[in-house]
């Protein structure tokens, strides 16, 4: 069985579960840190990751690390994926999670790139605009790149708005060449 479909099982079965206990969003809370934590922790990657380590200790590490802040359903997913010896699969079946997630509650990822950080009310604004034009809640991260000078340009999925400064230079550098 390829890893699409084992990360896919698992992810949509959590999903299914949290929907029918009504804590999706805390599931989501705690499969975002978890895997946040994969990403940034190498010896939490590799106790996962590598298969000297038996199941029972690497369940008692993520029990112990884990109790106080995780939902119990969330902590029970973990022990099965560990007991089903799948705990290799466990980055993409968090990624995969997060993704049937933002589906299931029409939430789209939204990237802001300023030359300045933007105000809190221009990002209400930009966040209230798309939602009402889109029909969608939208998630936005921001970034800063000095090189912008001044606009923004806004990224969403395959779509981008690009209204820096540094687009409209260009793009009036390149009307004035090829006069």
């Amino acid at each position: 069985m390829n890893e699409s479909k084992i990360s896919v099982r698992y992810a949509k079965a959590l999903l299914s579960l949290a929907n029918e206990q009504n804590v999706s969003a805390e599931i989501r809370d705690n499969v975002e840190t978890l895997n946040e934590l994969i990403n940034t922790i190498p010896e939490l990657k590799d106790l996962l990751e590598i298969p000297i380590h038996k199941p029972s200790y690497k369940l008692k590490i993520l029990t112990k690390s884990f109790k106080a802040t995780f939902n119990p359903i969330m902590l029970s997913f973990l022990a099965l994926v560990i007991k089903n010896r799948r705990e290799l699969y466990l980055s993409s079946i968090l990624r995969v999670f997060i993704d049937l997630f933002k589906k299931d509650n029409r939430i789209k990822s939204v990237i802001l790139t300023t030359a300045k950080p933007a105000s809190k009310k221009t990002i209400k604004t930009i966040k209230d605009y798309i939602t009402r034009e889109f029909d969608f809640n939208i998630e936005l991260s921001e970034k800063v790149d000095d090189k912008l000078i001044g606009g923004f340009i806004l990224r969403m999925e395959d779509h981008q708005i690009n209204a820096s400064v540094e687009n409209h230079l260009n793009n009036i550098k390149k009307e004035l060449l090829s006069i």
